[in-house]
């Protein structure tokens, strides 16, 4: 089924936004199709372009320092190799609860006596590994901030939860991307996350 295009004034119609707002929000958008010299877009290509728009990004980050979840930046700097740091910077204490809780579940996994039990419950902390990711991720869109920023700092957190999980474990790297890592990993891992690990093998 083909995904029905607009232009800019049915659009105006649908969203009831100013027509001024639309086309400045596409005014360096390639439409989705052009028909004879009319130019149309998807819908949720308009929606994205408007939420790009700095009114946009700046009502996103008002509301959500409203919303009870904001607190103030305590570090004067991005430490990139601290995670509390790199969660202080985001400014968020749903964040900060799910941190806390995985950090809760690697102490005690890594508090297991023998070496074969810490691997087992290791590769349970996967899955919350990943569910931290996407909720990082998911934050960030909420409040509107870079997607490149968003993804720096959601990688430079996998990388240094990979890297602590991996010498809890005694894992060699090669070891570690064998068993630890799946398919999710493998789909989503940047190429140079495993900086991170250098030094640790």
């Amino acid at each position: 089924m083909k995904i029905p295009t607009y232009t800019v004034n049915a659009a105006v119609e649908i969203l009831e936004k100013n027509p001024r707002l639309i086309l400045k929000a596409l005014r360096r958008v390639p439409p989705d199709e052009i028909n004879g010299k009319q130019k149309r877009w998807k819908m949720k290509t308009i929606e994205d372009a408007l939420d790009r728009l700095p009114s946009a990004i700046e009502a996103k980050a008002a509301a959500h320092r409203r919303s009870g979840h904001y607190h103030e930046q305590r570090y004067e700097k991005d430490d990139w190799g601290s995670i509390d740091n790199i969660v202080d910077m985001w400014r968020d204490d749903r964040f900060d609860d799910a941190q806390r809780e995985f950090d809760e579940e690697f102490e005690a996994v890594t508090k297991l006596p023998k070496l074969a039990a810490r691997r087992a419950g290791a590769k349970k902390l996967a899955e919350k590994l990943i569910a931290k990711h996407e909720l990082f991720v998911t934050l960030g869109k909420e409040i509107g901030t870079d997607d490149m920023v968003t993804g720096w700092r959601a990688d430079a957190i996998l990388g240094l939860e990979r890297r602590r999980i991996k010498e809890a474990c005694q894992w060699s790297k090669s070891e570690f991307s064998k068993i630890f890592d799946g398919t999710w990993f493998e789909e989503n891992l940047p190429p140079d996350n495993d900086d991170l690990m250098r030094g640790t093998r």
